[in-house]
């Protein structure tokens, strides 16, 4: 895990364009839709869908490349992800519609996971793990329960219970630590580490960042804080995410950020960013070398307003290269003017093209080799 405290740099600029490709796999419904729980295999070599109709009727299938999809099992209408723990097993969670709560089921085995606020999976020291966060709020500050379980079996592994104090600090090992956020699936807490005091000039020393091993239940690495104006802008970029690394927007929509730890350094896109639909950036950490970054092109961009025409709308793929922060623009496709959404494993991307006109699900998984 690295925690780097940086100042913001700037990306070397992408190419400017990408190899056009055709999809290597399709993946359709027989009948209703598929929905938008899905997962590609981590070697990239089979697929996993759920095919329903949104209410009563849901089927876990899996489709090998160059195969046809097969029926694994009937499974809940209210899948929200699909984990692939093993060619044969796995992972689906489902989120009950009148409590929110989430809960897990093991499909090639009978492992459950019970009713929680978050279910995610994280790498942690290299062992993928499945974890549940609960939250809940008493008198002085928050409780958070974080539970690991085996990818293979669901079995407990370790559960944390965290208590936050009237000033939102937790005790652990004889040290004050103030979450800030979660990363690697709730694999590691990102906090605050109370200062030393320092008694030989009676003041406290400042707080140092800290990362606490969920497994382990120790601080796994800490560092001193230079910049507590920096940190509070990643603090807040921090909040939404669940991974170490990731995409997001600068406060003022003119330039596009990746966030890596304590890290935070600029990506150029082909285009100047006006020329994109700000809320279609999706990314997500790869691994620990990479990141995948997606963004689609705005059809009526100030360009295509300037000529009164309407230009075609494109889904362009990033890898960004977290070591030397290099970008590579690896596929520009034909959006169709549909909503997308994917996931990248080795060297290939699967991208759910979705319904227009309706939030959930879509028509068609296609399947792409990243050059």
């Amino acid at each position: 895990m690295r925690i780097l405290l940086w100042p913001l740099a700037l990306c070397t600029v992408v190419v400017a364009s990408a190899t056009a490709a055709e999809p290597v796999l399709k993946i359709s419904a027989d009948t209703g839709f598929l929905d938008d729980a899905y997962a590609l295999r981590p070697d990239g070599e089979a697929v996993a869908d759920i095919e329903t109709d949104g209410a009563s009727s849901a089927k876990l299938r899996t489709t090998a490349f160059g195969g046809k999809p097969v029926k694994v099992a009937s499974v809940s209408a209210n899948a929200v992800a699909i984990y692939f723990v093993t060619p044969g097993k796995f992972v689906v969670v489902s989120r009950d519609p009148k409590t929110q709560k989430m809960s897990a089921q093991l499909y090639g085995g009978s492992g459950k996971i019970g009713a929680t606020d978050q279910i995610s999976m994280g790498k942690v020291d290299g062992r993928w793990i499945i974890f549940g966060h609960s939250e809940s709020h008493h008198g002085k500050g928050t409780e958070h329960v974080v539970s690991a379980y085996s990818t293979e079996t669901l079995a407990l592994i370790t559960r944390r219970d965290f208590k936050e104090d009237g000033e939102g600090r937790i005790a652990l090992g004889g040290a004050r630590l103030k979450p800030v956020w979660w990363q690697d699936g709730f694999g590691t807490l990102a906090t605050l580490k109370a200062g030393d005091y320092d008694k030989a000039h009676d003041i406290r020393t400042p707080d140092k960042f800290a990362l606490v091993d969920i497994l382990s239940g120790k601080v796994r690495e800490e560092k001193a804080i230079t910049d507590m104006l920096g940190f509070a802008r990643t603090m807040a970029a921090h909040k939404d995410h669940l991974e170490e690394a990731f995409a997001h927007f600068n406060d003022e929509h003119t330039g596009l950020l990746v966030s890596d730890g304590l890290d935070e350094y600029e990506v150029k896109l082909r285009q100047p960013i006006a020329m994109y639909q700000i809320e279609t950036l999706r990314s997500e950490q790869v691994d620990d070398d990479r990141i995948a970054v997606s963004v689609v092109t705005d059809p009526v961009n100030p360009e295509a307003l300037k000529h009164q025409k309407v230009d075609p709308d494109f889904f362009e793929l990033y890898i960004v290269n977290r070591k030397n922060h290099t970008a590579q623009l690896a596929l520009r496709l034909a959006a169709e003017g549909r909503p997308l959404s994917w996931q990248v494993r080795g060297q290939r991307l699967l991208l759910l093209r979705k319904s227009k006109g309706f939030d959930r699900g879509g028509v068609e998984l296609d399947l792409y080799d990243i050059p």
